[in-house]
């Protein structure tokens, strides 16, 4: 069985660690908790002609983890980049992050996530603004609610195919 790293980042807030406890236990939890450094899991994918292993790594997303997120970095096959749909600076730092995992992981492959999208009411960013910017960098786009569970599988059995691939 192969094994594949995968690295979720993203401003604090914005629903990474939601989407890897949604992805691996199926668990959803509204209360917010900072994650200090990094958090990770891992879980197997079967692609019908093979079974592959992710393990996906949690980074803090505060500015004062910069510094610890870097060593995570390394080894990356895809970088997620998370923004919140209802948050504004989130997607106004999507270049921030971009730029971060550029610099540390060069050859990952980049998905750009729109998380929060149960809450319709709240949303500020349209989804076509944020698949055009994605799509102008030639990276993937998928939208997710972590509270629903809509779109979680299909972004890691996504991810997981992109791999296979590799």
């Amino acid at each position: 069985m192969r094994t594949f790293k995968i690295v979720i980042a993203g401003n604090g807030g914005v629903g990474k660690s939601s989407l890897l406890h949604r992805y691996v236990a199926g668990q959803f939890n509204r209360s917010y908790s900072v994650t200090i450094g990094a958090d990770f899991a891992s879980r197997e994918v079967d692609l019908g002609d093979e079974m592959i292993r992710l393990v996906i790594w949690d980074l803090a997303g505060q500015r004062r983890f910069r510094v610890v997120r870097d060593g995570f970095y390394r080894g990356a096959k895809v970088v997620v980049i998370v923004f919140d749909t209802t948050d504004p600076e989130s997607w106004e730092e999507l270049p921030l992050w971009e730029k971060e995992v550029t610099q540390r992981v060069p050859k990952a492959q980049i998905v750009v996530v729109g998380n929060k999208t149960d809450l319709k009411h709240e949303r500020v960013i349209p989804q076509s603004a944020a698949h055009r910017w994605a799509k102008r960098r030639c990276y993937g786009y998928v939208e997710t609610s972590c509270a629903s569970g809509v779109g979680v599988d299909d972004l890691f059995v996504g991810i997981a195919h992109l791999v296979s691939s590799l």
